[in-house]
């Protein structure tokens, strides 16, 4: 039997991720680039471990959305379509925070 256990010092309480977070958002409407900014619940730990899902599609980033301080995601593409789908499109944002 193997075990893992991994620690990053100096983030958040005590150096340990606080925990996970699962962000929703509905998107009834349509939207442009750059134009939908999404704010988190959280202040994420580290910008590379945000997974931004869109309508069941991991979305890339620095090519579908970026990231601002202290908790912004901003949309880098647009779907003029969203009225078009069978149910109502979503964002899942998934991140460890501090």
């Amino acid at each position: 039997m193997a075990m893992i256990q991994v620690h990053r010092p100096n983030v958040g309480q005590d150096g340990y991720i606080a925990g996970y977070q699962n962000d929703q958002y509905d998107q009834e409407e349509n939207f442009a680039a750059d134009t939908l900014v999404l704010e988190l619940s959280e202040t994420p730990f580290d910008v590379d471990s945000i997974v931004v899902n869109y309508n069941g599609q991991i979305k890339r980033k620095d090519v579908d959305w970026e990231f601002s301080a202290p908790n912004f995601i901003t949309i880098l593409f647009a779907d003029p379509y969203v009225t078009d789908y069978s149910s109502i499109p979503y964002f899942e944002i998934v991140y460890p925070y501090i």
